[in-house]
């Protein structure tokens, strides 16, 4: 077995909806997948699950993929082609050698070999020709899409469905963030025709509610809602004040620390449609999907936003995190200063 079944069996925590804000009746439940797995934690496991298996049954040496500097994807994949025995690489978005981040540099340490494209061949990632050109290089490789989506990354979301809908209580609203969609359409074609996906975007894109339909068109409940909010801020991955005293601040209320990528987005802009009237006497179900070691190259901006009472703050939360995954500090969040 590529993935120990039993690490796809993630908590699920209630949260008081009145000490964020929200008196609209929505009884308001985290999913705790930053803890599921030391090594890939949120949902990167999940939509890894199903790739790790076919290039396995392929015989599969090499996984090769795509992402950008800070990407999630490729430092779980890294994690996990070298704990199952297989090679990995990644195509990257133009990162100077000099300049590589902790996400990058992380995974470089766990043996993936990095490619470093252009913008203009970068945005070509999604043709079939681009992923052949870089198969080639490789002897018995396989490429994964970006962000693990495709239909093998779809398996483990359904799993994730299918272990949450066994339980007694049911969530009638699964809200998560969304980048390359893949994720979202998972949870959704494995939804029950009385739920919905509210997927929030982290990047500006007019096609992805589209893109995530057409994943998920082999559904087998087609009644399942999606719903699609803009939580992109203007762009992907601006950090800023408000989104760093949000994080502290949630992180107080809960004792949960959010990623500032990806959570931090979907739980404010969640939030702030709780408290406009939004989900009214639904069970809600926000997806905390990990990338904590996002934080690493957050640092200047803490400090530059925080000063020294944020940087205390997230040193002790990411030690406590570390501490619970039975992880040092430095394997969280490489590169932490």
């Amino acid at each position: 077995m590529i993935v120990d079944e039993s690490a796809l069996t993630p908590t699920i925590e209630s949260i008081d909806a009145t000490c964020v804000s929200s008196d609209a009746g929505v009884e308001l439940q985290v999913l705790r997948l930053e803890r599921v797995h030391p090594l890939a934690s949120g949902n990167k496991l999940y939509k890894l699950h199903g790739w790790l298996q076919k290039a396995r049954s392929e015989d599969a040496t090499t996984l090769i993929s795509v992402g950008g500097a800070h990407s999630n994807h490729l430092l779980a994949l890294a994690l996990m082609a070298q704990e199952c025995g297989f090679a990995s690489a990644a195509v990257v978005r133009y990162q100077p050698r000099a300049a590589l981040t902790p996400t990058l540099q992380h995974a470089e340490s766990a043996g993936m070999q990095l490619h470093f494209v252009d913008g203009e061949t970068y945005r070509r990632r999604s043709e079939p020709e681009f992923a052949a050109s870089w198969v080639s290089r490789y002897r018995e490789a396989m490429w994964i899409p970006e962000g693990g989506s495709g239909t093998p990354g779809l398996l483990g979301a359904a799993q994730l469905i299918q272990e949450l809908n066994s339980r007694p209580i049911q969530p009638d609203v699964l809200a998560v963030a969304a980048g390359s969609g893949g994720f979202a359409a998972g949870l959704l074609a494995a939804c029950g025709a009385h739920q919905a996906v509210a997927a929030f975007a982290m990047a500006r894109d007019p096609s992805l509610p589209a893109a995530i339909n057409a994943l998920a068109s082999e559904r087998l409940n087609p009644g399942a809602q999606l719903d699609f909010f803009d939580a992109s801020d203007g762009r992907f991955g601006h950090f800023d004040a408000s989104l760093l005293e949000f994080a502290m601040r949630w992180h107080q209320q809960t004792g949960i620390l959010l990623d500032p990528v990806y959570t931090v987005r979907l739980f404010r802009r969640a939030l702030a449609h709780m408290a406009a009237g939004g989900w009214q006497d639904k069970r809600v179900l926000l997806v905390h999907s990990g990338g904590l070691q996002g934080w690493a190259g957050r640092w200047p901006d803490v400090r530059k936003f925080g000063g020294e009472e944020a940087e205390n703050w997230l040193r002790q939360a990411l030690q406590h995190e570390a501490d619970q995954l039975g992880l040092p500090l430095e394997t969280l969040a490489p590169g932490l200063t």
